[in-house]
């Protein structure tokens, strides 16, 4: 970083003389010891209207800082605004997705269970972000009976024909 300093000739050389002092100086010196002013980014737009329904909420809108002050520089403006909002009227909601598929039986050998879960919102809320969002699960029963499986069906036989 190079900073720099000036100073102004207070009296002028006289009888004919000649000054050799200079009017300004440069110099190299380590970043931190020449002041830096915070800088920060262009605000981002207004996000959304969070509240209850039917009342006032609040949205804000942020900005990054983009170099810290250093030295004596000037300090960071706010990076946060909140403003005042009308939400708007909200009606109860009950919306389920769709069901997963279902999962493989969770045993190799035996008797197990198969699950599949969807999501659902529901609630009285102004957007999806302040809803209820919970998960259902069903189970059933499942079975995985196979020699390759099962040591002991290895010392089975086959089965009969159905008799009368």
């Amino acid at each position: 970083k190079i900073c720099s300093r000036t100073r102004i000739m207070v009296t002028d050389p006289s009888c004919g003389g000649h000054c050799d002092y200079l009017t300004i100086e440069t110099d190299c010196f380590d970043s931190l010891q020449c002041s830096k002013d915070c800088k920060v980014t262009e605000w981002s737009p207004w996000g959304g209207c969070f509240g209850l329904c039917d009342g006032m909420g609040t949205m804000n809108r942020t900005r990054s800082i983009t170099q810290s002050p250093s030295c004596g520089g000037k300090w960071c403006p706010d990076i946060i605004q909140f403003k005042r909002c009308k939400t708007g009227s909200c009606s109860m909601i009950d919306v389920e997705g769709s069901w997963s598929e279902w999962s493989t039986c969770n045993t190799t050998c035996g008797v197990g269970i198969s699950t599949r879960a969807r999501a659902r919102l529901s609630g009285s809320c102004s957007n999806a972000t302040s809803c209820n969002t919970t998960t259902e699960e069903e189970s059933v029963p499942c079975s995985a009976y196979t020699p390759d499986n099962c040591d002991y069906l290895k010392s089975i036989g086959e089965w009969q024909p159905w008799g009368p």
